[in-house]
């Protein structure tokens, strides 16, 4: 019963890890270590590249993209692990916030999402990274986002060229850029308290945590 509940947990941050990277977004890294809030975290750097072409058809904003992340756990643990799944928490809480700025409403809006992300995690391919990182992360409970990036090009994925999601940290405030392929992340990419010896996190927008 431990095992599938820690299997379930790396799953969910596997889930997120990987939307991140598709939907444009670093993954600075992912972990299954409980703390005094969740059972894992997703850890990104702020900004956004071009996403990749699989998700071009619903990361139709630079906000639907981020909220398709917030989703994306509870769409891996249904879909990878054929498991009932609810939002909860942060997760719940982001993609409803982004639901409320839409002319469909709150409910419809979190409800597409899902449906969205489910839809990608059906594709062979990005199950298949998805949970060869989840088993990744029950042996090593962190895996750094840089290679979460190398699974998902390994397997042929790749980012489109024509647009670049470029933004200021926080909601509504993201815009975008036309440009071509992407030299590199968009933004600062200090995230680090490095005066703490457990890696805690800057409590300002410039890191952000799923």
């Amino acid at each position: 019963m431990k095992h599938d509940r820690l299997l379930a947990t790396s799953v969910h941050e596997s889930g997120h890890a990987v939307f991140a990277i598709l939907n444009g977004f670093t993954s600075l890294y992912v972990t299954n270590i409980p703390d005094a809030t969740s059972l894992g975290r997703m850890y990104w750097a702020p900004g956004q590249r071009a996403t990749f072409t699989i998700v071009h058809d619903i990361a139709t904003s630079a906000e639907r993209a981020l909220a398709l992340v917030y989703v994306a756990g509870v769409a891996a643990v249904r879909v990878v692990l054929d498991t009932p799944a609810d939002l909860a928490s942060v997760d719940d809480e982001r993609a409803r916030s982004y639901g409320r700025t839409t002319s469909i409403g709150e409910e419809k809006a979190v409800r597409d999402l899902l449906a969205d992300a489910e839809g990608i995690f059906g594709n062979e391919h990005v199950r298949n990274v998805t949970l060869s990182l989840a088993h990744r992360l029950v042996r090593e409970r962190v895996v750094p986002g840089s290679d979460i990036e190398a699974l998902i090009e390994a397997v042929g994925f790749r980012r489109g060229e024509e647009t670049i999601l470029s933004a200021a940290s926080g909601w509504g405030r993201r815009t975008w850029e036309t440009r071509g392929e992407s030299a590199g992340v968009l933004g600062d990419p200090s995230f680090a308290e490095r005066s703490s010896a457990r890696y805690f996190f800057t409590a300002t927008e410039r890191t952000s945590r799923a």
